[in-house]
């Protein structure tokens, strides 16, 4: 079975409600079988080009859900993350990489345990038209809900990350960054690191950080929003 040049749309399952997109599908399929609804015990293994890549992806059953193990590597990945939302992306517009992540598909939640790496990251922040630049972003998840946000972020790596900010409004900017975090206290964020990074403040006479390195992290097991 071959199909090119497909398209899945699955209705609500994106951020908000919106549809979930997947576009420009190209998907081959050899030694198929077929079941019936109430059978669980169904294995399968495939490998689709998609996103500008070929990815693999095996699935099996897990207790009462289905396990999905992805891999792919050169994949768009701003492309995968406007149709497929991932709260620890978002705002992604550039940036191509690797995954490897399991996916558990249980009572209608899509648990996510795994890393992705993306190289030459454009990355939007929210408050203003302001975009960050990275050489490298790294983000690992453990039983993170993709269709609520809930879970652990277990880190977050940046590596030369840019970031240029009017100097007026670069307080407020950068805490409308930490008001993400603060008002989805069901998302845990583990660990940030910054290595290489340069930050501008726009002014006359303004201020220029070189080669900043920064390491955070959040208490394991305190939950009082302590760093």
């Amino acid at each position: 079975l071959i199909v090119t040049g497909g398209s899945v749309v699955v209705e609500g399952a994106g951020q908000g409600g919106a549809p979930m997109v997947v576009r420009d599908l190209d998907l081959r399929l050899g030694r198929l079988t077929t079941a019936t609804v109430d059978q669980h015990d169904v294995a399968f293994a495939v490998e689709m080009a998609v996103y500008g890549t070929v990815a693999h992806v095996t699935g099996q059953p897990r207790g009462a859900g289905y396990a999905l193990r992805v891999r792919a590597r050169g994949v768009d990945v701003a492309a995968l993350v406007r149709d497929v939302p991932v709260a620890a992306l978002s705002g992604l517009q550039r940036g191509r990489g690797e995954i490897d992540a399991e996916l558990l598909l249980v009572d209608g939640h899509l648990i996510a345990s795994g890393h992705v790496r993306v190289a030459e990251v454009v990355l939007a922040l929210p408050g203003g038209p302001t975009w960050l630049r990275a050489d490298q972003l790294t983000a690992a998840v453990d039983h993170f809900d993709l269709t609520s946000g809930r879970g652990r972020i277990t880190r977050l790596d940046l590596v030369a990350p840019a970031l240029s900010l009017p100097a007026e409004r670069a307080t407020a900017m950068l805490a409308a960054v930490v008001a993400r975090l603060r008002d989805h206290p069901e998302m845990l964020v583990r660990r940030v690191t910054v290595t290489r990074g340069t930050l501008s403040l726009e002014r006359n006479g303004g201020a220029r950080l070189e080669d900043v390195q920064l390491a955070a992290h959040a208490p394991e097991r305190r939950g009082d929003g302590a760093w």
